[in-house]
């Protein structure tokens, strides 16, 4: 019985363990999180990171004029890594939802 505890409380440690490790921000960066996104100029030497986006209507999220993310409406996405955007996060028209990620200077 004993070693089915301490395997199930291994278990719940490494798993913990590697979701904290998951959610590590770089260091100098700031978290945020918006609903329903608008324009936003990133001044040069500014990188802004998308993590998580929950779509309540179709998102495509650009930099500039560049497509980088397109979530379909009722839908959620988690970028493991991350899309960096170094000019402008420029949302489609009716781009709804909660957009999540990290602020930084290069």
């Amino acid at each position: 019985m004993k070693n089915v505890i301490a395997a199930a409380v291994f278990s719940i440690s490494a798993f913990l363990g590697s979701s904290v490790k998951a959610d590590t921000l770089p260091p100098g960066a700031v978290r945020f999180s918006v609903l329903d996104p608008v324009v936003v100029d990133i001044p040069e030497g500014g990188v802004l990171v998308i993590t998580d986006i929950i779509a309540l209507a179709q998102c495509v999220l650009r930099d500039s004029t560049e497509a980088k993310i397109n979530v379909p409406a009722g839908t959620s996405a988690h970028l493991q890594t991350g899309v960096a955007f170094y000019t402008q996060l420029n949302p489609a028209p009716f781009c709804a939802g909660t957009l999540t990620g990290y602020w930084m200077d290069l």
